[in-house]
Formats: C-alpha cells, sequence, structure tokens
C-alpha cells in the first residue's frame, strides 16, 4: 500500500520494494520447481493510490501475475473511494486497466458491488 488507512506498511518494505520481491520470487525457478509462486498483493482500493494500480495492472499484464486485494470489503472502503477518485472501487481498477491485464485477479470480500460493478468483470480472469 501506498496510502494511509487500514493496514500496516512495515519500515523497508514500500509498494516498490515488494513489487520487487515479488518478481525476484516469480523469476525464481527454483522456488516455481517446488511449487512456489508469487502475486501482487496490492492491499485494497482506499489504501492503494490509481497510480500504483496503473502500475500492478502493467506489471500483473506484462509479468503473467496474479493480483490478489480485498475490494469493496467495507462501507468505509467505498466512500473513501468515491470522495477520492469519484468511482467505486471496482471501476477505480477498471480505470486504471487493472481488470484489462491478461493475468487473473482474486478480488476478495466485494461486499460493497453494484450490478454495474459486476459487469465489469470476467469470470474467465476475476
Amino acid at each position: 500500500q501506498d496510502l494511509s488507512g487500514p493496514g500496516l506498511v512495515l519500515p523497508g518494505c514500500g509498494a516498490q520494494d515488494a513489487i520487487r520481491d515479488t518478481l525476484k520470487i516469480h523469476h525464481d525457478s527454483s522456488l516455481a520447481a517446488r511449487g512456489v509462486g508469487a502475486a501482487l498483493g496490492a492491499h485494497a482500493t482506499d489504501t492503494v493510490s490509481a497510480e500504483l494500480w496503473k502500475q500492478l495492472g502493467e506489471t500483473a499484464g506484462s509479468e503473467t501475475l496474479p493480483i490478489h486485494a480485498h475490494l469493496a470489503q467495507s462501507l468505509e472502503e467505498l466512500e473513501r473511494a468515491v470522495e477520492r477518485h469519484g468511482v467505486s472501487p471496482l471501476q477505480l481498477l477498471a480505470d486504471q486497466g487493472v481488470l484489462d491485464a491478461s493475468a487473473p485477479c482474486l478480488l476478495v470480500h466485494s461486499m460493497y458491488v453494484t450490478s454495474a460493478d459486476l459487469k465489469l468483470l470476467d469470470p474467465a480472469w476475476h
């Protein structure tokens, strides 16, 4: 995460550090041989900036890495997304290209989504 809010960022574990470390795991053939895989684990739409979501979508697509994120898990997250970006959490991901990445997304919780939001999803990827 790169915005303040729920969740914890440990010293030395910023977003770019986490992406770098995730890519190291992803490219390590000895880990893959032992069944270890990687995913981009952004926290949630209220703790990750639009710019970082865009980067994560691009990285997921170019590296064929899945994205795991908490999405629309609380009314507070929904309100923060609308306040900051003028859209729902799911629409924010769509606007930043995350849903277009050629990699699967596991969007957990998704309690505060609308029918319009659900139409943004492709069951083959999300």
